[in-house]
């Protein structure tokens, strides 16, 4: 019985576990609910002037609660007392019901001294809340904006991003944040609150409002409910919701790059007319998990080969410039992250890039991505919500063509017999030692033109000689077919309307040799005018896989384990099925006895230096020595070489010595 008398009384003063302290003090004031603290979660205000009477109210809880406990331990006639206002406040609690949520969907009345106001009320569970970022240096700015909200006409809170908590028969509400907007909170780079807010009739709604401000910098964040604020009331019954927030900062640092060049936001290209350059569009955005959109130049009117305004692909003209994606699909999905998506989504340097090619005519053209005439062409959207921002910045791409030098040209449909002329340091694909590379053509011709700016035509062409500059890869082998004389094209595709003249051209073939791999092989060619001796030089680049070899008409399993120093049977074991997509499945397993020519095959396993890696130690670590290594990467020049981490390089364990 005593034990029961206690309980009944700790109930009383509010010290049962579920929840804080109700309780009427000395002065007055209206019943308060003391929120727990919980640790790195949940906030309550600071002592600040605003919130002087919460804290003021705290400190009278906690006098009481000390006096409450002084009575518990009192007469018999004291716990009478306590019994009966315990059975009150149970038919009290009766009466009033389980707490519940006034939603932002249905606007409620609620009486003010002086008139019924309309108002919205808690965010649906899963709610989106934006606050819109600026940048500034390059830097996103997150400093929230003067605004104001309200319930109803009364004013909530000004220059915060805030949402409101409104109940019907709750005592309080219980806010928690997740662990990141908590480490921002606590590194003091973000300020969170939380206010009551007073209403008419006080025993109908309760309302707090949460509040963050003062931000500095921008709260990064890579997922969905990183950002989020949880609240619940008490006691429990109406549910647990929670919302995210969603710091949204538009697209910066816009800037191109013309092939290969640097990347700056003014770029200037002087090339020749019919001559293809590959610009590359590039974008930062920090917000991990947006899309983002690069879409047509806002002064794309210049050019042909887009959509006009009717939507019909503008045709070739004779003057102007032709504009053409290399991804041509919808706008989000064509342009890419340049590091590449982490898991699908993420991209996690924030760099995002959209490439074009355009050939030049004879008349200037000006390009302007981005921000134009309040036309807003590069902009990002959450991958989570409705969300959108536009840049407001811009880059420009100036095409200045040069009349009277060489111009290489592409693919012409009935003229050459391969693909033809590379882009200006173009990456082709790699190739292996033993399979030779796909022919590779270069064309080139010299235009007369006669007329003034902006109206220059055709005259005739000048003889064109195409010449290796430099040292070329050992083993290459060029030809040179005759020269073809071009009919005008008057077909409006591919740029190519009125090009005519004489075409020189040079076929390059090359089969990579052991000794060549794990290295890019640069191969450039100059054009010359036969006459006047101006001249154009084009590179591109060929790339060698380390670490894998073609087989030829001889080749076996244990041939090769000779030659690389190996056993045929961890040969044999590290390629067990097809390594590329084009290898037949019907070769694999590999018969060790024959091997058909063109089989590619891994020699061994790539491995990532890491900090502090040396020959020496690696050479230790996979039981082989400095000199295979070496053997098996002829980049590497030197026995002490340093090397850096994350180069590349191919080693062959002795996983299977023959003992």
């Amino acid at each position: 019985e005593k034990e029961k008398e206690e309980r009944l009384g700790m109930e009383m003063e509010g010290a049962s576990p579920g929840g804080g302290q109700r309780h009427e003090d000395g002065a007055g004031e209206a019943d308060t609910f003391v929120t727990r603290r919980r640790r790195a979660h949940v906030v309550e205000p600071d002592c600040t002037a605003a919130t002087v009477d919460w804290c003021r109210r705290r400190a009278g809880d906690s006098r009481m609660g000390a006096l409450s406990r002084r009575r518990s331990a009192g007469s018999t006639s004291s716990l009478r007392l306590i019994t009966l206002g315990l059975l009150a406040a149970v038919h009290l609690q009766g009466a009033r019901g389980l707490p519940r949520y006034v939603d932002e969907s249905s606007p409620v009345d609620y009486q003010d001294e002086s008139s019924v106001k309309k108002a919205k009320g808690t965010p649906l569970d899963g709610r989106s809340f934006e606050l819109r970022c600026k940048v500034a240096n390059d830097q996103p700015n997150c400093a929230v904006a003067q605004g104001t909200w309200s319930w109803g006409q009364q004013y909530l809170c000004g220059a915060s991003l805030c949402f409101m908590v409104v109940t019907v028969d709750a005592d309080d509400v219980v806010f928690t944040t997740s662990p990141a907007l908590t480490a921002h909170m606590d590194s003091r780079a973000l300020k969170a609150t939380i206010q009551s807010l007073d209403v008419t009739p006080a025993a109908t709604h309760r309302i707090r409002v949460y509040r963050i401000s003062d931000v500095l910098g921008f709260p990064s964040f890579v997922n969905r409910r990183d950002l989020e604020v949880c609240y619940d009331t008490v006691p429990a019954g109406a549910g647990k919701r929670c919302v995210q927030i969603h710091f949204g900062v538009p697209p910066f640092h816009l800037r191109l790059s013309v092939d290969g060049g640097l990347f700056q936001s003014s770029a200037v290209a002087r090339t020749m007319p019919y001559q293809t350059s590959r610009v590359v569009v590039r974008v930062r955005d920090v917000n991990a998990l947006d899309r983002v959109c690069i879409d047509l130049p806002a002064t794309y009117g210049q050019v042909s080969g887009v959509p006009g305004t009717n939507g019909v692909i503008v045709e070739d003209a004779a003057e102007r410039a032709y504009f053409e994606w290399e991804d041509s699909g919808e706008c989000y999905a064509a342009t890419r992250c340049a590091s590449g998506l982490v898991g699908g989504e993420l991209c996690a340097d924030g760099e995002w890039e959209r490439v074009f090619t355009i050939k030049s005519k004879t008349r200037n053209t000006t390009l302007t991505f981005g921000f134009e005439a309040q036309s807003a062409q590069v902009k990002s959207a959450s991958r989570w919500s409705a969300f959108t921002d536009q840049s407001s910045e811009s880059a420009q791409l100036s095409l200045n063509p040069v009349l009277g030098v060489p111009a290489f040209v592409d693919s012409l449909p009935g003229a050459n017999r391969v693909a033809g002329t590379p882009y200006s340091m173009q990456r082709l694909d790699t190739c292996f030692i033993n399979c030779p590379m796909p022919t590779v053509g270069m064309y080139s011709l010299l235009q007369i033109w006669t007329g003034a700016q902006g109206s220059y035509s055709y005259s005739t062409s000048e003889a064109v000689e195409i010449m290796p500059q430099g040292e070329l890869p050992g083993g290459s082998v060029l030809s040179y077919p005759p020269d073809l004389p071009l009919p005008r094209y008057d077909q409006r595709f591919a740029g190519n309307f009125h090009l005519q003249g004489s075409i020189a051209s040079v076929e390059i073939d090359w089969t990579p040799s052991k000794g060549q791999e794990g290295r890019d092989h640069t191969l450039c060619f100059t054009a010359r005018g036969k006459v006047s001796g101006k001249t154009n030089v084009r590179c591109f680049v060929v790339p060698v896989a380390r670490c894998q070899y073609c087989t030829i008409e001889g080749d076996s399993l244990q041939s090769l384990s000779v030659d690389y120093k190996t056993s045929w049977l961890q040969l044999w074991s590290a390629n067990a099925g097809p390594l590329f997509p084009t290898d037949v499945a019907s070769n694999y397993p590999i018969n060790p006895a024959h091997l058909p020519p063109q089989t590619r095959l891994a020699l061994g396993p790539l491995y990532h230096v890491k900090a502090h890696d040396s020959l020496d130690s690696l050479a230790t670590r996979f039981h082989t020595n400095v000199e295979h290594i070496m053997e098996l990467n002829p980049d590497l020049v030197a026995e002490t070489e340093h090397l850096v981490v994350g180069q590349e390089l191919c080693i062959i364990p002795d996983v299977c010595p023959q003992r």
